[in-house]
């Protein structure tokens, strides 16, 4: 059995080192050779330190473990590319124009992929607008999630993966995953 997120100990100097195994796919259409960052969170809410760098493949999935302590983190995708849905162009993420995600450590017993897309970006976004005005990050990142699905309408946004609509879809047309890639 696969599982997108799992979590293992492996024996250090000091004794056993909970590692983390995230997988999953970068997604605005597939994101190939994504460069992924994986930053530290803050009790305060701001981005800590850079403590991981990873790269999708040519169909933008990834896969990356690294020590649980970092949790929660920010995956952050500030380079790759993909094929824009209305033009067929060829687009480059870049620092300014990047996709995000914040992983809490809840997540690991829910979810069995991440899945790094715009919607993502969102919610990432309106966790760090929900801390400034005072909500704990904690709290503030579930509130972001679940106002994304509601506003969206898709109950599972984050562990869904659109349906690529630079292909031909396989899913039906009402499903999550149409719907999603349709946003």
């Amino acid at each position: 059995m696969l599982l997108g997120i799992s979590i293992f100990a492996l024996t250090h100097c000091g004794g056993p080192v909970a590692q983390v195994s995230i997988s999953g796919v970068v997604f605005k259409g597939p994101v190939k050779n994504a460069k992924i960052e994986i930053y530290t969170i803050l009790d305060s809410g701001e981005i800590g330190d850079l403590v991981y760098t990873g790269r999708s493949d040519e169909k933008g999935k990834f896969s990356i473990v690294f020590e649980e302590k970092y949790f929660p983190t920010l995956l952050k995708v500030t380079s790759g590319e993909f094929i824009d849905e209305a033009s067929g162009q060829t687009i480059q993420l870049t620092k300014e124009h990047y996709l995000s995600c914040y992983l809490g450590k809840a997540d690991l017993n829910k979810i069995n992929e991440i899945h790094i897309t715009p919607l993502s970006t969102l919610a990432t976004q309106l966790t760090e607008a929900l801390i400034q005005k005072g909500e704990s990050p904690l709290l503030a990142y579930e509130n972001a999630k679940s106002q994304i699905g509601i506003f969206f309408g898709l109950d599972n946004w984050f562990s869904t993966l659109p349906s690529n609509l630079t292909d031909q879809i396989s899913d039906a047309p009402d499903s999550p995953n149409t719907k999603y890639g349709l946003i």
